[in-house]
């Protein structure tokens, strides 16, 4: 049998059919984009594993449905971005907060201590106090405290506070919401300018 003989013609045909077939399949390789996939036809099992990345992801399409229970850890949340609106009802025990880490304000629990002249020794952060007439003294704490439980007692203002008179206290409404008013007598019931300590349980 006579075999058949290399032309030119022979070869710059099968050259030709080469060039289309591995042309054809760059081609299709780099023009398939988006637009020529089937909306939700894509399934996980299409995708490599460990491929996608938060800059594949569009912004605020993760939802809590989409995320296994029990797979976000504390290194997956941003420092400061939980707030209390992110916290359910009863889900912080006290086996989660650190000891002698609450301050009276986490408790609520505001004091004042209030020296003679009606100047602020110690208090909650933006307390004031002020000396309106002998014994008579106005604390104001810059919150609302009217549904507050307040209790006074005289007492030393100060780490370096002297000696300090007995003296009962009376606690009333102040002149606002945010106030309290203290006044000061001594046990013949006669106002007298005494230091004293102030405790409101809200």
């Amino acid at each position: 049998m006579r075999r058949p003989q290399l032309t030119f013609g022979n070869i710059l045909v099968g050259t030709a059919v080469v060039l289309l077939w591995t042309g054809g399949t760059a081609y299709a390789a780099a023009t398939i984009t988006g637009a020529d996939i089937v909306d939700n036809s894509v399934d996980g099992i299409d995708v490599k594993n460990a491929s996608i990345k938060a800059v594949d992801i569009l912004d605020g399409t993760v939802g809590t449905a989409d995320i296994l229970d029990g797979t976000v850890r504390s290194e997956d949340i941003s420092n400061g971005t939980i707030t209390q609106l992110d916290l359910g009802t009863g889900s912080v025990a006290s086996s989660e907060i650190a000891d002698f880490d609450l301050t009276n304000e986490d408790i609520g629990v505001l004091f004042a201590e209030v020296k003679a002249d009606g100047g602020l020794a110690r208090g909650n952060p933006n307390v004031t106090a002020t000396r309106n007439d002998v014994g008579d003294y106005s604390v104001d704490f810059s919150r609302l405290v009217s549904g507050c439980v307040p209790t006074a007692t005289s007492g030393p203002a100060g780490v370096l506070a002297g000696p300090v008179t007995p003296a009962v206290a009376t606690v009333g409404d102040g002149d606002s919401a945010f106030a309290v008013a203290v006044r000061m007598s001594n046990l013949d019931g006669v106002a007298v300018d005494v230091p004293f300590h102030l405790v409101l349980v809200c």
